[in-house]
């Protein structure tokens, strides 16, 4: 029996794989509410500039759930004011920009299904090329 496991290599990749019907409640641990980053806390690659508790952000206030901040708070340009500039609309340095939504838990339905994407894809393959390996030994 050959058995082998699946590495993502990065910290939430888990919730994404399981049957494709069902679905995964992400909940804080530490804290009240998930700060979720909008395009204005993300890079343009779309990856969190830092945390809502960073100093990068400059002064930041919460209303109705939403962490908001200053523009010109943070260093870099954001996806949020990428987005703006490629529309023709500017961002002007003080304008109030929202950085985070809280929630208390979010719902991620899987997408990978390890049997049907994984192992139905590479198991012909696999089975063709140990063969193949299996030929020119014996």
């Amino acid at each position: 029996m050959i058995s082998a496991s699946i590495h993502a290599g990065v910290k939430y990749a888990a919730v994404h794989f399981g049957p494709r019907s069902t679905a995964v409640t992400i909940t804080p641990k530490n804290k009240q509410f998930l700060a979720i980053p909008t395009d204005f806390a993300k890079t343009p690659a779309g990856v969190a500039k830092g945390g809502p508790l960073d100093p990068i952000w400059g002064p930041t206030f919460i209303n109705k759930g939403v962490i908001f901040g200053y523009q010109g708070g943070q260093k870099g340009t954001t996806e949020g004011v990428r987005q703006r500039a490629a529309a023709g609309q500017s961002v002007k340095k003080g304008e109030i920009i929202p950085l985070f939504i809280l929630k208390k838990s979010v719902v991620v339905k899987r997408r990978i299904d390890p049997h049907v994407d994984l192992v139905l894809w590479a198991k012909p393959k696999f089975m063709a090329d140990l063969k193949k390996e299996a030929l020119k030994v014996g």
